[in-house]
């Protein structure tokens, strides 16, 4: 049943228009930060989801068409993201909800159109509770915006899709949502009979009747069997608290506060009222049905003489919940003055009521509205001696108006004949009132009502003893598990002891070698750490060595005359700094055998760049990634790389031309590393490249390394080295 509340949330939730969504600004300026940030495609996608669904909830509040656009909008910029990066799930999820905006626009051309291509990709997958899903959505979207026959033909092939791929868990949600799309479309005694028969079916199921249960109550409180209508609200609150429904609560609660008026026990009324106020202030939902709720409290306040409560009660409301919208100030409106009449402050009554008047406008959806409007304002006039004023708005009262409403109706008209002295129709109506009144509310009709409540509040208060009682047996069980669990202690902690002295004994034993293995670890720590002090000691010391030789022979490099010499010596220089700086490295590491050949490449080519003419002349072009080797390998390469990129300064651009040295260090796969030194220059001979001291030194150290050495001269030089890694791993 888990899918089956699913489905009913997807219908109920956007036919009602109330979803659990913020809608405040604050809000907005968060999803739009949150799209600015966004740096992956996925990352956008959700965020203009986000957005919107913001907009969306924003159009359910306050009917504004621009919300619509921009949640229209924002959907197609998902699907664009989407469609680029082949996402087709989340694609077509965005073609589906615009298809959806376009019908809540009223737009069913573009709806049509694009439902139509979502519904090819829906009904090609296997995900066939998927597809129910998105004719139910589609279908509610429709009802929504008043597509009434549109929404029952896509809940019939919902129910047509879910019995021919046996998901038959799904069917009664379907059923129901069907019935109440016929009550919608005006087929009133066609849903009626509906409903009776799935009460029947699934009563004894597990199924959640709420909505069927609340829309009897509804029908018959308008038919004026209240009895009835009591019978089915008082079921609907049963199974929304068993099925903890908290999406249709608000209505429900909300019926029965309107039945328990409309029986005049106006204490029982506010109760319930005040429930569906409560789930309404945690909704995303037209202010006006909260208005409208807290119109109902206010005259339940005043009936009961609480005239100053209730002015307060919406001063209060009107402060935290200011109306945004037309319909919400004309609702605000209307409740101020219920309570200005009850305080008998006339001059603000009337000009409330004309305000309402004014402001409310005639619109077919709302008929009962607006009769309730110039209903209020009849009252307000009769009362006040004004009986002209009130037949003119009494008789332009057209809606359709419950049996209740009715017998109001029939009472002012009474009133109003027998103040202008009009006898024979003042009898008239008060004969049609008492009828009416007599119908509602005969003797045997309120017993009977009276016996139903007092059977309902037995049956809770039977369900609470049931549930004491059970309290009462699992203490009992828990108390007698108890006298298990003694015993099992007792027996245990005897075990325990025997076990504790034979474990302290091995304890004592353990601890005596652990204490002499502690002992030599610590010696032996000592040793290692003398041992890495000494190493890093001898690093430091063979640096400093290598650095002193490098003086010396810079030294002697100014006294030499010879240029072969001095060339020698100055290559012989590039290379004990390649050396050198690799003991640098091993002593300033914690690590004594790795080094880190990204920093390492990079000081080298610095230092190699610094130290020649090559600094303004030559770019070097890295792409080195982090890798580390074990000295007995950077040192070869080291060596290799320092060659390689002093050949490349010195001869690839000749007369001090200007170009660059391409260097690439990476790893291959698991073990393989590639070194990779290329110029761009005017390239070597074949001779030079088989002869010279530098590439016999390059070959032999490559051999050193197990690697292979390839050399190319096509468009300058290209040397590339690959070899095996001892060590792909960072040091830990």
């Amino acid at each position: 049943m888990k899918y089956v509340g699913c489905l009913f949330i997807i219908f109920v939730s956007l036919v009602t228009k109330a979803q659990v969504q913020r809608t405040d600004a604050a809000y907005l300026n968060t999803l739009t930060r949150r799209l600015q940030n966004q740096t992956t495609d996925t990352g956008r996608i959700s965020a203009y989801m986000e957005l919107a669904k913001y907009h969306n909830s924003r159009f359910f509040a306050d009917q504004d068409t621009n919300n619509i656009n921009n949640a229209i909008q924002s959907l197609k910029s998902a699907i664009s993201i989407a469609g680029r990066i082949k996402d087709q799930k989340r694609q077509y999820e965005g073609v589906r909800l615009i298809a959806n905006n376009y019908i809540n626009k009223g737009d069913t051309v573009s709806s049509y159109k694009y439902f139509s291509e979502a519904l090819k990709y829906y009904t090609a997958g296997v995900d066939h509770k998927k597809l129910v899903s998105v004719y139910m959505s589609f279908a509610s979207a429709a009802s929504r915006s008043d597509f009434y026959p549109i929404s029952i033909l896509y809940l019939q092939k919902a129910l047509a899709a879910a019995q021919q791929y046996r998901l038959q868990q799904l069917v009664p949600t379907i059923q129901i949502a069907i019935v109440m799309a016929t009550w919608r479309n005006g087929q009133g005694n066609d849903a009626v009979k509906e409903a009776h028969a799935l009460i029947a079916k699934y009563q004894s199921k597990p199924v959640n009747l709420s909505v069927l249960y609340d829309f009897l109550a509804g029908d018959y409180r308008y038919k004026g069997d209240l009895k009835k209508a009591l019978a089915y609200g008082l079921l609907s609150v049963d199974d929304i608290e068993k099925y903890r429904d908290t999406l249709n609560g608000h209505n429900t609660y909300g019926e029965v506060g309107l039945i328990y008026e409309a029986l005049g026990k106006t204490e029982e009324s506010i109760i319930y009222l005040r429930k569906s106020l409560a789930a309404r202030e945690k909704m995303v939902i037209k202010e006006i049905y909260r208005y409208r709720t807290l119109g109902f409290i206010i005259k339940g306040l005043i009936k009961l003489g609480r005239f100053n409560e209730a002015l307060q009660e919406t001063t209060a409301y009107e402060l935290k919940h200011p109306p945004q919208t037309n319909d919400g100030r004309v609702f605000c409106t209307q409740n101020k003055a219920y309570c200005y009449e009850a305080l008998k402050d006339y001059a603000k009554a009337e000009k409330a009521y004309k305000k309402v008047i004014e402001t409310i406008g005639i619109r077919p959806r709302d008929g009962e509205v607006v009769a309730l409007a110039y209903y209020d304002i009849s009252s307000f006039y009769i009362k006040t001696g004004k009986y002209e004023r009130a037949l003119l708005y009494l008789s332009k009262i057209r809606a359709r108006s419950s049996l209740d409403n009715n017998k109001n109706i029939e009472q002012l008209y009474y009133k109003i004949d027998s103040a202008m002295g009009k006898y024979q129709s003042a009898l008239t109506h008060f004969g049609n009132y008492q009828r009416q009144k007599d119908s509602l509310l005969n003797a045997s009709k309120l017993r009977e009502i009276s016996e139903m409540q007092l059977k309902y509040e037995t049956a809770q208060r039977e369900n609470d003893i049931a549930l004491l009682k059970k309290d009462a047996q699992l203490q009992r069980d828990q108390l007698k598990q108890a006298g298990h669990t003694r015993n099992l202690t007792f027996a245990g902690v005897i075990f325990l002891l025997v076990s504790i002295g034979l474990l302290y004994n091995s304890y004592r034993i353990n601890i005596k070698k652990t204490r002499e293995i502690d002992e030599k670890n610590i010696s032996l720590n000592a040793l290692i750490e003398e041992k890495e002090w000494l190493m890093k000691e001898i690093h430091h010391r063979v640096k400093n060595n290598l650095q002193i030789v490098m003086g010396l022979l810079q030294r002697q490099s100014s006294y030499i005359d010879n240029a072969a010499a001095l060339k020698a010596i100055k290559n012989s220089e590039y290379r004990i700094h390649a050396i050198a700086l690799i003991h640098q490295k091993l002593y300033q590491s914690d690590d004594l055998t790795l080094i880190n050949m990204q920093e390492y490449i990079e000081e080298l080519l610095t230092h190699l760049k610094e130290t020649s003419d090559a600094e303004s002349r030559i770019i070097f072009i890295k792409n080195i990634e982090e890798i580390y080797l074990h000295v007995a390998q950077a040192v070869p390469l080291g060596l290799i790389i320092n060659e390689a990129v002093t050949n490349a300064i010195k001869y690839a651009y000749p007369d001090n031309g200007h170009g660059n040295i391409r260097i690439v260090f990476k790893q291959l796969n698991d073990d393989q590393t590639r070194l990779l030194i290329e110029d761009e220059g005017i390239g070597i001979t074949e001779n030079a490249n088989s002869k010279s001291m530098g590439m016999n030194l390059m070959k032999g150290l490559t051999k050193q390394l197990g690697g292979k050495l390839e050399l190319l001269a096509t468009g300058g030089v290209t040397i590339g080295i690959t070899f095996k890694n001892n060590q792909t791993e960072p040091p830990v």
